[in-house]
């Protein structure tokens, strides 16, 4: 029944002419994404993990954003307090990022490894998988 109901999705979106691989990914994101909202939210475990991670990259931050903004039926509430503890984790994460890079613009001499590192972590977090 998968191989059918795959197979069926990726004919679907050639026929639109959509990349059938970035169209099963965006639908994976939105189901994490919702995920979170609709059954995390109140989770006190998942949500001590992040905010205690790094958050989100960019791209899904936002985006996290646009899925509150389409669903008018979630629990306000809770969904309040995840994006407060999410935008607090962006804040300082983005911090954090902003003193690695100003790091490699010091006079302090970093090795190569180092600088590359903090760049790599800088564009991830701006534009996703890098």
């Amino acid at each position: 029944m998968w191989e059918k109901l795959s197979k069926s999705r990726f004919i679907k979106a050639l026929d639109r002419g959509e990349c059938p691989i970035c169209k099963r990914i965006a639908e994976t994101e939105n189901t994490y994404l919702e995920e979170i909202l609709m059954e995390l939210v109140n989770d006190v475990q998942f949500r001590e993990k992040m905010k205690n991670s790094r958050g989100f990259c960019l791209p899904h931050f936002k985006k996290m954003l646009l899925t509150v903004e389409k669903k008018p039926d979630l629990d306000g509430i809770g969904v309040s307090d995840i994006l407060q503890d999410l935008v607090e984790t962006e804040i300082r994460d983005l911090q954090e990022v902003k003193r690695g890079l100003a790091e490699i613009r010091s006079k302090a001499p970093l090795p190569m490894s180092k600088e590359w590192e903090r760049i790599v972590r800088a564009l991830k977090k701006m534009f996703g998988r890098v």
